[in-house]
Parts: C-alpha cells; structure tokens; sequence
C-alpha cells in the first residue's frame, strides 16, 4: 500500500496541482460493498469496502477503500460499514444510528421511515407490523449501499 500511489492517483484527477490543495476538492458521494474483491487507487487488495469520492471542482469520481478515506478525508466510516454488515447478515437486524443518520441525510429514507426507525431502533421485540416494516425498510437501503456505480476512470 502505498501513500504516493494514491496522492499521485487524486493528484490526476484533480485540479489543483498539490496534495493540501486537491485534498479540499473531494467529498464523500457514497460507499457500498463490493460483491467482487478490487484493487484501491493506493495498491492495497483486497478490498470489499468502497467508499466513492467525487471531486467537487470537475465531478470527477474515484473509488477508493475505507481505510484510504480515513486518511485521505480524515473520517472514518467504519461505523457505516458496521452496521451495513449486521443487516447484510440478517434482514431482522437494525442499522446503527449512523447507518441511519446517514441514509436519511442521503434521501434514500423520509421522515416518516426515519422516525419510525428511530423509535424502534433499540426494541428487542416488534411486533408483526413492525418486523415487516423494518425488513422492506433495510431490503430498500441495502439496494443503495449494494449498487455498484460506475465512475469516470
């Protein structure tokens, strides 16, 4: 893995013509995980958690993996990931708050699913109605969070 790989990579796909400068023209556009193993711009393989970067300057996107945008962007979204995972691995289960904050802040989910989720988040039992509410809730995000779209390489 290698940090001048992925500077060199950004530095491409940037305008600006230094690190400091092309650093501040990228954003977070999504992430998903990726059904097939690939490769980040740094080197690193494998990696199955994608995070896609859009340069707010050109549109430019880049697909790049978790730990590069924790030190690329300064941010980690493990979090995300986390959650991302319980539910991939069972349909019952309940996104984290930071799933959920997430996805709301990204439109995939209203205010109403937001609530209600919300107020159900930490419920061990559901009832019927809810249970079912819940599952076509998390079978829609994780359409979102498994939709692999394509970028401009």
């Amino acid at each position: 893995m290698s940090e001048y790989q992925l500077t060199t990579a950004i530095l491409s796909y940037s305008e600006a013509k230094t690190w400091e400068e092309a650093k501040e023209e990228w954003a977070l556009n999504n992430i998903y995980m990726s059904e097939t193993l690939m490769i980040c711009l740094c080197g690193h393989y494998p990696i199955k958690e994608i995070c896609v970067l859009q340069n707010k300057v050109n549109a430019n996107q880049v697909e790049v993996g978790n730990c590069c945008v924790k030190n690329f962007l300064g941010v980690s979204y493990d979090l995300l990931f986390v959650g991302l995972k319980k539910v991939m691995n069972n349909i019952n289960a309940a996104f984290n708050k930071a799933v959920l904050c997430y996805v709301k802040q990204q439109g995939w989910i209203d205010n109403w699913e937001y609530d209600f989720y919300g107020n159900t988040l930490l419920k061990r039992k559901l009832s019927e109605k809810q249970r079912a509410k819940r599952c076509q809730i998390n079978a829609r995000v994780l359409k979102f969070f498994s939709k692999e779209k394509g970028v401009n390489k």
